[in-house]
């Protein structure tokens, strides 16, 4: 058996050009101490109650320890939602319960809307979910304007068991790599004045960008890398 010189030239050259980039991407990735994630340390970065819910319903809570009142919130609305702010106080609940032993991920109530977000980080949807959540929004707030949300990391949409025939008018889809990365990155400059505050909010998008495949570049760098090896 014969061994091409060539070919063993360009795997070493490949082999090369891999470790100088991975050397060269684990030291700028963590040029700012990326990689000392609090969420990712703890393990929770999955974790859909105690870390997703909790963190996000502190941030739209107008009481939250953010300090910051209706900021977070209002932004969300019209940023994420695509709405225009309801009018009077804002009402935000976490794990809203329902007759059918269900909750409601997030609720946000005022004088004249209803708004109910169903969140997705890895759990599947439950039979007839979505529909259970629009026919519940509605009993509570019949003359309420009434908008359902389906948040999932790269904007998935429900199953057909979920929907149970639910029709696409009655709900719009969000995404955490979309929509909640632009307003976490909004509510980061927000909090310029607030340090600590800030640097949470930088954490928690660093987790969403990482859950959603956002901090890719390496692969990126190394695919062009293969490609430019294998056409010398």
């Amino acid at each position: 058996m014969q061994i091409n010189a060539d070919n063993l030239i360009d795997e070493t050259n490949l082999l090369q050009r891999t470790h100088l980039l991975l050397e060269q991407h684990r030291a700028f990735s963590n040029q700012h101490g990326e990689h000392f994630n609090i969420f990712s340390i703890l393990r929770m970065e999955r974790k859909e109650v105690d870390t997703h819910s909790r963190f996000i319903y502190e941030l739209l809570n107008p009481h939250g320890r953010h300090g910051m009142g209706t900021t977070f919130l209002e932004m969300f609305i019209t940023d994420v939602l695509s709405l225009e702010n309801p009018q009077g106080k804002y009402i935000v609940k976490r794990e809203d319960s329902i007759d059918e032993g269900r909750r409601i991920d997030f609720t946000i109530e005022s004088a004249d809307t209803l708004i109910g977000i169903e969140m997705k980080i890895n759990a599947a949807d439950q039979r007839n979910q979505l529909h259970d959540y629009y026919i519940e929004l509605e009993k509570r707030a019949p003359h309420k304007k009434i908008h359902l949300y389906y948040l999932t990391l790269l904007g998935t949409p429900p199953s057909p068991g979920s929907l149970n025939g639910l029709t696409d008018n009655k709900y719009d889809l969000i995404a955490f790599n979309s929509h909640m990365v632009d307003w976490l990155t909004s509510c980061t400059k927000e909090a310029a004045m607030k340090p600590i505050l800030q640097e949470a909010l930088v954490q928690y998008k660093l987790l969403i960008e990482k859950l959603t495949g956002q901090r890719q570049e390496f692969n990126m760098e190394l695919a062009n890398s293969w490609h430019q090896t294998l056409m010398t």
